[in-house]
């Protein structure tokens, strides 16, 4: 081990090849053997050491190849582990610390956890831990180190509690769990799983207020959890307000796809709609928002109030194009996707003539049938600035869009606009092999498609 590590250590390890990966296959096979033995409380000793000195490197392990080699060594030091002279509870220990080390997910989980362990061994487990953590609050323990490896011994403790016989405690402790670390997500679902409902959405409320501005992501998953709950008791009105207060608060094209879906339910889509794209079009909110705006409706009249309506939504600047665009997209509208794309165009400023491609791609394929002319004019841009790439790989992307102009004007009796238009392409890149290739083969398929 420590000639390897000496190996893995070195100045100019982190550039080796394949071949040059440091073995750790000899030290796995005396591991083994040492356990074959009848020495599995050494091997303990040996894996705490070994997840040590991997910490000190993992960052550096980029493609995990150190990684994985050390995990089928922790492999044999959790069968160990099993065979071990230390009580249940030891060991749960044991496995606990070597898994908060863990930082790159790279160990598998240890046996141990599925094993049948009494519910006096559980109970041993849950105190030790309740005392660390109590200790940690004093900084009196280094139990762990950061907000995620708190909340793995929390989620520890609690599988411990249950298995102890001792569920009683799970709630009060995932109370002052998310007062301390914002996880409101775990003290939700274990009042949901005990049949608290009511308590339940109180928490999902606090969570949102308390969270959206500073941990959004667990603010979203909260809601996602209201609305199941209102689905469960087919409360589509109140799901519809849900959904079109987070359009509002964060407009994009999901959330105004799930907005839709819950506004078609309860018949209500098309005033709701209205409201959505005036605000996306001069940012007019179907409502003024006074300072507590959870006291009204998102769309007075139409909606019912949440309670989690804001008193400041997402600031935009009207007109939100790409959002506008996407939405006509959507609704397969190629009037108003024209209309928002030309003001899209005549909005950008000379230094910023690159549009997204893709996007553009989507408006030409919505445009294409009504406007054809605008959709051969964005495959031309697209293929020219590909081929300007002067890369193989763009120029067979950009004969995808070539097949597109050609096929569009065929279908409305332009074949000579495609040929004239083909031959400049050859004139102009003459010295691109490479892409004169790929325009005779494709020439070779429209002249055998004929």
């Amino acid at each position: 081990m420590d000639e390897l590590w000496r190996k893995v250590k070195s100045s100019d390890f982190w550039s080796y090849e394949g071949e040059d990966l440091p073995d750790f296959s000899e030290v796995q096979v005396r591991m083994e053997s040492l356990l074959d033995s009848g020495h599995p409380d050494e091997l303990l000793d040996i894996g705490k050491e070994l997840m040590d000195r991997y910490k000190e490197i993992e960052e550096y392990d980029e493609e995990g190849d150190i990684g994985t080699q050390i995990s089928d060594c922790m492999d044999v030091v959790f069968r160990a582990l099993s065979q071990s002279s230390l009580l249940a509870h030891e060991k749960m220990l044991y496995a606990l610390e070597l898994e908060l080390k863990d930082d790159y997910s790279i160990l598998n989980e240890p046996a141990l956890w599925k094993e049948a362990h009494t519910q006096e061994e559980w109970r041993l487990f849950a105190e030790v831990l309740k005392v660390r953590l109590q200790e940690a609050e004093k900084e009196k323990d280094v139990l762990y180190d950061s907000s995620w490896e708190r909340d793995y011994v929390v989620d520890r403790l609690i599988e411990a509690l249950r298995k102890a016989g001792i569920s009683e405690e799970i709630i009060p402790i995932s109370e002052l769990e998310a007062e301390r670390t914002g996880n409101y997500t775990r003290l939700v679902r274990e009042l949901l799983d005990s049949g608290q409902k009511k308590k339940a959405e109180e928490w999902i409320y606090r969570g949102i207020k308390e969270l959206r501005k500073y941990e959004p992501g667990t603010a979203y998953e909260l809601l996602q959890i209201l609305i199941e709950l209102k689905e469960k008791e087919e409360n589509w009105l109140f799901i519809a307000a849900l959904e079109t207060e987070e359009f509002f608060r964060f407009p994009q094209l999901p959330s105004y796809i799930k907005m839709q879906k819950a506004a078609k339910k309860i018949g209500k889509w098309p005033e709701i709609r209205e409201a959505a794209l005036k605000y996306l079009r001069c940012r007019e909110l179907p409502v003024n928002q006074p300072k507590i705006a959870e006291e009204l409706s998102i769309l007075p009249g139409v909606l019912p109030k949440t309670g989690l309506l804001e008193s400041s939504l997402e600031k935009i600047k009207p007109p939100v194009l790409d959002l506008l665009i996407r939405i006509a997209i959507q609704e397969n509208d190629a009037d108003e996707v024209v209309h928002w794309y030309e003001e899209l165009k005549s909005s950008k400023g000379e230094a910023d003539k690159s549009r997204e491609s893709i996007l553009e791609d989507e408006i030409a394929n919505t445009v294409k049938e009504k406007y054809p002319a605008i959709a051969i004019e964005i495959w031309k841009n697209i293929a020219e600035d590909l081929i300007s790439k002067t890369k193989v790989s763009s120029y067979e992307a950009a004969s995808i869009y070539l097949r597109k102009i050609k096929k569009t004007l065929e279908s409305i009796g332009k074949k000579e606009e495609w040929e004239a238009y083909l031959r400049q392409i050859r004139e102009a890149n003459r010295l691109k092999k490479k892409l004169l290739e790929i325009l005779n083969r494709l020439e070779k398929a429209q002249i055998i498609g004929e």
